[in-house]
């Protein structure tokens, strides 16, 4: 998984300047990967957010960090729509 989004940012020359996992269930709400994406949005620290798919970030609520982050300057980059079945 980590692999296919690091040849996306190597295809499309960006920098990776942080590279977070959560290892629970997107309907978790102690997620310290996806704390630490927002505070990191927050404090401008970086610009393009990059993941597999949208429900990789959040199962409920994806619009909501979605546009919170671009609230922050950071665009959101999905890589593919959805899962496999």
């Amino acid at each position: 998984q980590m692999e296919r989004l690091r040849h996306y940012a190597r295809e499309n020359s960006f920098t990776v300047r942080a590279e977070f996992t959560d290892v629970s269930s997107g309907l978790n709400q102690k997620r310290r990967g996806l704390a630490n994406v927002l505070k990191l949005a927050e404090q401008g620290e970086y610009s393009k957010l990059i993941i597999e798919y949208p429900d990789r970030l959040a199962r409920f609520g994806y619009s909501y960090i979605e546009r919170h982050l671009k609230y922050c300057g950071v665009e959101t980059i999905a890589i593919a729509e959805k899962e496999p079945e």
